[in-house]
């Protein structure tokens, strides 16, 4: 249904016309049995490095540098609200969907919207004691010290003072 439909949006045949039904075979075919590659991102940067040279050739520095901020916000940006990672091959796949689909983009005079400086309002409460209320959380007999610290509170460890008197070999006999 939708291959027909981009058939007749493309090519503007007929149903009944006999390229449209040799289209169609062509593109049921495409779809059944084409490899989906993914996306090298190594020939994105390529593409958007050579971009951004030809727009400073064309004396489109700020253009150019425009390109590349926007490109770093894109990668950086992460594609749910879960992840907190960006760059992926989904990150690039658009960005490689922009480049071809993109026509002639020197040529055209790029005008940087202004940008709305409204920013969100940082989130101020505290989800953590709001979720934890009545819950009871065993924190230990010193509730005060981390469970990484090295404080030595109750002198169970042994003490590693250079006394000579401890260290002599008939000490260490003595215990063998």
């Amino acid at each position: 249904k939708d291959s027909k439909a981009l058939i007749r949006s493309i090519t503007g045949f007929a149903e009944e016309d006999e390229d449209f039904s040799t289209c169609l075979e062509f593109v049921i075919s495409n779809f059944r049995f084409h490899r989906f590659l993914d996306v090298d991102s190594h020939k994105v940067h390529k593409t958007i490095d050579g971009l951004c040279d030809k727009f400073a050739v064309h004396s489109k520095a700020d253009t150019a540098e425009t390109l590349r901020c926007l490109v770093s916000k894109v990668l950086e940006q992460p594609l749910s609200q879960g992840e907190q990672f960006g760059k992926t091959d989904t990150h690039y796949s658009v960005l490689s969907l922009l480049l071809s689909l993109s026509e002639t983009p020197t040529s055209v005079d790029y005008q940087q919207q202004p940008s709305d400086n409204t920013q969100e309002e940082s989130d101020t409460f505290d989800w953590a004691s709001y979720l934890l209320e009545g819950i009871d959380i065993d924190t230990g007999p010193f509730p005060e010290t981390p469970p990484w610290s090295d404080d030595d509170d109750d002198g169970s460890a042994a003490s590693f003072d250079n006394d000579p008197e401890e260290i002599s070999p008939s000490n260490i006999q003595q215990v063998s």
